[in-house]
């Protein structure tokens, strides 16, 4: 919900040593350790959901050009969602 509602990705490197996600049961058990997160549009609409990307093991590291492709891949997936209603 906090990334729909600041309109914004969130990227979270560790989320072992982040307050909002420490005690969630799948960073316990350490299923999720990196968690990066953008705002999906269908089209021109507002936000109707998030593209999550999670990663375990390591804390997740993003460079910029990543970040970038996210934003893209979010984009198109919105487009092509909003073309299908």
């Amino acid at each position: 919900n906090k990334v729909i509602e600041a309109g914004e990705p969130l990227f979270v490197p560790d989320a072992q040593n982040n307050p909002a996600f420490h005690d969630n049961g799948l960073v316990r058990a350490g299923v999720i350790r990196g968690y990066a997160s953008a705002p999906l549009s269908l089209g021109d609409g507002p936000p109707v959901g998030t593209l999550c990307l999670i990663n375990s093991g390591q804390p997740m590291q993003l460079e910029l050009l990543q970040v970038r492709a996210l934003r893209k891949a979010v984009s198109e997936l919105g487009q092509m969602l909003g073309n299908k209603h």
